[in-house]
């Protein structure tokens, strides 16, 4: 476990995801999460928010639902809309999911860098 959050830490350190976060509100991280989804600027370079909150995001789900529902969420997403598959697997709307769980593990994570 201290193995995995040595190399997750690097990982966001390299990814400068504490200063890609700070000072922001609530509402402008649920903006930047959005925006990520289609925005490469915020996805990749110059934020990373795709591979630094993205990864974040994934180890949270992983931890609350396994990896059989990411499985089964991706696979889903290859024949529909990845939203309406969110929703159905793992029972709630990618918003609420950002606003009321994401963000503050974010905020949480970022927090021990």
């Amino acid at each position: 476990n201290s193995d995995y959050l040595t190399l997750r830490n690097n990982w966001l350190a390299q990814l400068n995801f504490k200063n890609a976060i700070a000072g922001k509100s609530n509402a402008e991280l649920l903006d930047l999460l959005k925006r990520s989804e289609d925005d490469f600027k915020v996805c990749a370079a110059p934020l990373r928010l795709g591979y630094s909150a993205g990864s974040l995001m994934t180890e949270l789900l992983v931890a609350e639902h396994g990896h059989e529902k990411i499985v089964k969420w991706w696979v889903q997403s290859k024949d529909k809309n990845w939203k309406i598959a969110f929703k159905e697997v793992f029972g709630l709307e990618i918003n609420d999911f950002y606003t009321n769980i994401a963000i503050p593990f974010l905020l949480k994570s970022s927090s021990t860098l």
